[in-house]
C-alpha cells in the first residue's frame, strides 16, 4: 500500500466525515467507527468514487451497508463479513476498481 495513496484516502475521508486525521487509521472501518451507513455511506461512496475515479460496478452496497437509520427500528443488522476499511479503500485507489476480494 503506497503511503502517499494512504494519506489521500485519509485526509478525504476526514474531510468527509469530520472526524481528525489522526484518529484515522488503515483498519478504521466506515461504517462501525466512523458512523457512515445507509444514505451517508451512498453518498460517501459516490463522492469518493468520483474524487479518486474508482469503479465501484463490484461494491455490493446491501453487504456492507444497511439501511438509513430510523428506517427498521429495534431489527439489528446482520454483522458485516468484512466491513469496508480505510485500507480496502485505498486499495480499490491503487486498482482503480473495487474488488469483493479487497
Amino acid at each position: 500500500m503506497n503511503a502517499d495513496t494512504l494519506q489521500d484516502v485519509i485526509d478525504f475521508i476526514a474531510k468527509q466525515t469530520g472526524m481528525p486525521v489522526s484518529q484515522i487509521t488503515p483498519a478504521t472501518r466506515l461504517g462501525e467507527d466512523l458512523g457512515v451507513d445507509g444514505d451517508d455511506a451512498s453518498e460517501f461512496l459516490t463522492a469518493f468514487a468520483s474524487h479518486f475515479h474508482v469503479d465501484l460496478a463490484k461494491f455490493e452496497f446491501s453487504r456492507d451497508f444497511g439501511p438509513e437509520a430510523g428506517w427498521i427500528p429495534f431489527i439489528p443488522l446482520p454483522s458485516r463479513p468484512e466491513p469496508v476499511t480505510v485500507k480496502a479503500l485505498t486499495e480499490a485507489v491503487e486498482k482503480g476498481a473495487w474488488s469483493n476480494a479487497v
